[in-house]
């Protein structure tokens, strides 16, 4: 079943704090599961606009990225993440589609940019999708139930407090734990955290 996304009430961005908040973190195991050697890449964009509009100066993005993927298989890039989509929700899926792959997005809903989207090739089966958006920070998260794995999409601005971060960072915590508890699973958090001396 599809999630809502979670919208705390927020107040607008900060400057960011002295400390970053701990990632989400998982039991140690000796299974460790992974993609499959035909499934060994995961894209990540950080787009700054895929909108699909008429008028907007990004609108070729996505026919370029469909054109540049067309056999996800053989080029091995079953998962691509993308922050920073700027959509809305009037914007369909079917407007930002790619052959081939499903997406799951989370937009921001307040404000102009922000947002996060995943694309997995239909291939690929997908549950426990969910979204997380307070405003400042957004996230799509997601398991691939053959795989064990499961991927986090997060995008965090600039002027984000480690107050309004950490509460992201919770949030996939909470989605994790009960996972994790029935089984390993590979976690993969990505995204564009605008933080300093990480990469």
């Amino acid at each position: 079943m599809k999630s809502r996304p979670h919208s705390p009430t927020t107040s607008s961005d900060e400057p960011p704090g002295q400390s970053i908040p701990p990632l989400p973190t998982s039991p140690s195991s000796t299974t460790q599961p992974n993609l499959g050697p035909e499934y060994s890449s995961i894209l990540l964009l950080n787009a700054r606009s895929i909108s699909p509009h008429a008028k907007s100066s990004c609108k070729w993005k996505i026919p370029f990225i469909s054109d540049t993927i067309p056999n996800a298989s053989k080029s091995n890039i079953p998962i691509l993440a993308i922050s920073e989509n700027w959509l809305k929700s009037y914007i369909t899926d079917a407007q930002v589609r790619i052959n081939n792959y499903l997406s799951f997005r989370c937009d921001r809903s307040v404000r102009k940019g922000g947002g996060t989207i995943l694309y997995i090739h239909d291939s690929m089966p997908v549950s426990n999708e969910s979204s997380y958006d307070d405003g400042i920070c957004q996230a799509i998260l997601c398991t691939l139930p053959t795989t064990s794995a499961i991927l986090v999409n997060v995008y965090r601005p600039p002027k984000a407090s480690s107050q309004s971060f950490a509460k992201v960072l919770r949030y996939i915590q909470d989605y994790v734990d009960p996972l994790m508890e029935k089984k390993h699973h590979e976690i993969n958090i990505m995204g564009d955290f605008n933080y300093h001396n990480i990469d």
